[in-house]
């Protein structure tokens, strides 16, 4: 978002500066009205999260996250809690992602939740949805092979979850994000 900062410690900082601004909210982070100061922090835990928004659903929005103890970037996906039972089936669900270790799997690394949000950090996937990947290509394509190990991957990791009687029962090609250079890298399981 337009004055976002990225710093890398005891490194370069980054600001991103957007040439058309934008009057409408963006996530949870932006207060009603606007302040001056663009780039926001929240410490949730042992996570940094910023108000960098990497998505945005009917239900949830995902943010760049910071592990602060293993130094790493995660995302951080925060649903507006709307009763305690419901928190409740969402910290069920939760605690049984937490303990999927697979490849073609999205690690989910913790949750937390307050009276407002349940806040899920996860494994942060850098190079896009497949979705996008495909309608990038060419008349929308893949060659065969390509298609072939995206499915291999696919196929290994609804395995590993039906192995463990767990259905997805929502899939979609939005669903599934890449790693950069998805030709060598797993493709990722997302929100089972």
């Amino acid at each position: 978002m337009d004055g976002d900062v990225i710093q890398i410690p005891h490194s370069q900082r980054f600001e991103c500066i957007h040439t058309q601004k934008s009057s409408q909210k963006a996530n949870i982070f932006d207060p009603t009205p606007p302040g001056n100061s663009s780039f926001k922090t929240k410490r949730i835990g042992r996570y940094l999260v910023t108000s960098h928004c990497l998505g945005s659903g009917s239900f949830a929005t995902v943010h760049l996250a910071m592990d602060t103890s293993a130094f790493r970037q995660v995302a951080c996906k925060t649903i507006k809690r709307k009763s305690k039972d419901k928190v409740d089936k969402v910290m069920k669900e939760v605690n049984i992602l937490i303990s999927l270790d697979h490849p073609n799997i999205n690690r989910v690394w913790a949750a937390k939740h307050d009276n407002s949000f349940v806040h899920i950090f996860l494994e942060l996937c850098t190079g896009g949805d497949l979705f996008s990947y495909i309608v990038g290509h060419e008349d929308s394509r893949l060659c065969e092979g390509e298609a072939k190990y995206i499915m291999f991957q696919l196929l290994k990791g609804l395995k590993y979850l039906h192995d463990r009687l767990i259905s997805h029962r929502d899939l979609k090609v939005r669903r599934f994000y890449r790693w950069p250079g998805l030709a060598s890298l797993p493709l990722s399981v997302i929100e089972c």
